[in-house]
């Protein structure tokens, strides 16, 4: 058997180590499986394109869910969308969108939104009104450090990070008198070679993100209070939404590709892989849609971004990361704001927001997609109602490396016995004679009884794509071959 390897599309097609495509399959365990389809949880959509999420569970054990559109903050409420905007609306443009963070004190949970145009929000879990933080700046991306919330990139300068009193998100008293010296409040502007700042990523020791740097933000008290230092020879994020922290580690996407950013150094994950690929096929015009999840199952981060084929840039590719085993695939769901959510919070008061009745209902009360507590793999649907990843398996492809006979001879390819598990897999051949002639694809053809596809073509170089409807796992394909003369 030829396993199935890692797609790699920067690498040439003859003798491709991996696999020259593996679409709507998931990288596991040195296998491709199943990458389920969407499908709607939601009672309502939202208003208008999601621009940012947060899911969590709170200190109750209920699962909750906020959602930020361009004028409107919404709470989920078991599977309906409630608008839990202040009664001003909001203004954000397509560019900004929503950070969220937690901010929790001793006796209350936080939510705090901010999307560079409007004030600070706020909102204490178990509330249905976000509120003005009135004193704090209108920042563009936020976290939490130390006890401090941290507050970057302003109206009319992007450079700026902002941090609040100590253990005190809403106040801000101006910045350099003796009250803000007090609580430990201040105020740095970075340097201009960064760029504008694209995140913050929050922690004991926070990162600001910018577009070409990253650097590390410490509590060291005093009247310093933080010491932000640039690291030195580290890129930046291309977009505010570029960036994901899984554990310890931040993946990011730069100018030339995927790396990972420990606290100290960063390292390329797709140079000579996908790099080349995925820049190449995103549309540059919408970076700022591009988001970066990790699977709540699988040891997998989803590249979620539009290709120049995306209706109105709404994102509809998936590069898909195996940061165990270093495997890559795609997906091709047209999809917003890929996150793993927690969950419905359902109750058995709650229930009906999913049927009137029992027997109604479509799901089972003990699937993760209603329970709290148990993450799964969520996105908003291009009419922006909520989904989950619960349907059955999307249609795969899988094409292989390009073989040739080793003494150059040709090839009689006489059929191919697939070892996938699937509900149905067909198989084509791709042929040429000259490195130099275009691919010719063959018939697609059935699998026999004996589990084989025959083919009867002679040629130089070859390769087999399998199209699989109903994918459980795909490991690899034995050729049958025999050689052919030279020519």
């Amino acid at each position: 058997m030829i396993k199935f390897g890692e797609f790699l599309p920067d690498q040439n097609d003859l003798e491709n180590p991996g696999v020259t495509r593996a679409e709507n399959a998931l990288p596991v365990g040195g296998v491709l499986i199943a990458f389920p389809s969407p499908t709607a949880v939601s009672t309502n959509a939202l208003s208008s394109r999601p621009m940012g999420v947060i899911s969590f569970i709170g200190r109750d054990g209920v699962s909750r869910t906020y959602v930020g559109v361009s004028d409107k903050l919404y709470g989920l409420s078991a599977v309906t969308h409630v608008d839990y905007s202040r009664a001003a609306g909001y203004s954000v443009s397509d560019e900004e969108g929503w950070d969220f963070v937690k901010y929790d004190t001793s006796h209350t949970e936080y939510i705090i939104a901010s999307n560079g145009t409007d004030l600070m929000q706020y909102l204490a879990v178990g509330d249905t009104t976000f509120a003005d933080i009135t004193d704090g700046p209108r920042a563009r991306h936020i976290g939490v450090s130390k006890g401090f919330l941290i507050a970057a990139s302003q109206q009319g300068n992007k450079l700026i990070v902002d941090w609040s009193a100590s253990s005190d998100p809403f106040t801000w008293p101006e910045v350099g008198t003796q009250v803000a010296d007090a609580v430990k409040r201040g105020q740095q502007t970075l340097n201009n070679n960064g760029g504008p700042i694209h995140g913050v990523v929050s922690g004991d020791t926070a990162y600001i993100l910018q577009e070409n740097a990253i650097s590390r933000m410490q509590f060291v008290g005093g009247s310093t209070h933080f010491d932000i230092t640039n690291i030195a020879d580290i890129d930046g994020v291309i977009s505010r939404s570029g960036w994901v922290k899984i554990d310890d580690l931040v993946y990011y996407i730069s100018r030339d590709g995927l790396k990972v950013f420990d606290g100290a150094r960063s390292k390329p994950l797709g140079h000579g892989k996908v790099d080349s690929y995925f820049l190449d096929d995103l549309d540059s015009t919408y970076t700022h849609r591009v988001t970066l999840t990790d699977h709540p199952k699988y040891p997998l981060l989803i590249i979620n971004y539009p290709d120049s084929n995306a209706t109105s840039g709404n994102p509809n590719q998936q590069l898909i990361f195996n940061y165990v085993t270093g495997q890559w695939s795609t997906g091709t769901n047209v999809v917003n704001e890929l996150f793993a959510s927690f969950g419905r919070g359902l109750t058995v008061d709650t229930l009906d927001t999913l049927s009137a009745t029992i027997d109604g209902l479509t799901t089972s009360v003990d699937a993760a997609s209603i329970n709290r507590g148990a993450p799964i793999l969520s996105a908003y649907s291009a009419a922006h109602t909520l989904t989950d990843f619960s349907g059955s398996a999307l249609d795969a492809v899988i094409e292989t490396t390009e073989m040739a006979n080793e003494e150059d001879r040709l090839t009689h390819i006489m059929g191919v016995r697939p070892a996938i598990e699937a509900g149905t897999v067909t198989s084509q051949v791709s042929s040429r004679l000259l490195q130099t002639d275009a691919e010719t694809w063959g018939t697609i053809t059935s699998l026999q009884s004996s589990g084989i596809a025959n083919h009867r073509i002679l040629t130089r170089y070859f390769k087999f794509r399998f199209n699989i409807s109903g994918l459980t796992k795909a490991a690899g394909f034995f050729p049958k071959l025999r050689p052919g003369g030279f020519r």
